[in-house]
């Protein structure tokens, strides 16, 4: 069957080949450490912690096997390559050969994996993803944690309650006072001059 230009498949079979090129050591954007680190997922009963640490796990393997979900978009598959990256950076400790390498594949994923997929895919807007930085990198920020944005969000949404309360209460005080004026001005008796 011949690749239409511009069909599903045919982008499909591009991220394929493009997958390959990739993986092609003498391409120089992986090598074999990297191959033996990233191409699958730690084992859930081997290394559990890591699954708690690391909310999106990623190897070459999951890659490679999302082929079909990604429906041709190739930044996704490059934001999935950094992901690789980020995640063994955020896991593993600075100086260790597992950090290295990732630190060695996230500058190869900006130097040749997207110019090759711009030049490939015929599109300069596809880029290299900052998905931040991890424990003991410069400019380090923790991620605020799940529970923690929902009690803002509650806490936030408690304040702006007692605003409102507080604000029709106060209404409500001078929306009585205004009657009791009215009220003793109707009462009042007239005056003789």
């Amino acid at each position: 069957a011949q690749c239409l230009v511009g069909s599903e498949m045919c982008i499909r079979d591009r991220l394929r080949d493009f997958f390959d090129y990739v993986m092609l050591k003498e391409n120089g954007i992986v090598d074999d450490f990297m191959i033996e680190i990233f191409n699958k997922l730690p084992g859930r009963t081997d290394l559990p912690e890591y699954y708690l640490a690391i909310s999106k796990p990623m190897s070459f393997q999951k890659i490679l096997r999302s082929m079909k979900q990604y429906n041709g978009d190739v930044q996704a598959v490059i934001q999935d390559f950094c992901q690789i990256s980020y995640n063994c950076r955020y896991y593993n400790e600075q100086g260790t050969t597992f950090y290295e390498s990732a630190v060695k594949l996230d500058n190869a994923i900006k130097e040749k994996l997207v110019p090759k997929a711009r030049e490939v895919f015929n599109d300069p807007s596809l880029h290299w993803v900052d998905l931040g930085t991890v424990p003991g990198e410069p400019d380090h920020k923790e991620p605020e944690k799940k529970e923690q944005l929902e009690m803002t969000k509650e806490l936030k949404k408690e304040e702006e309650n007692t605003e409102k309360q507080q604000q029709q209460e106060q209404n409500k005080v001078e929306d009585e006072k205004k009657t009791e004026e009215v009220s003793t001005y109707e009462n009042k008796e007239p005056e003789n001059t």
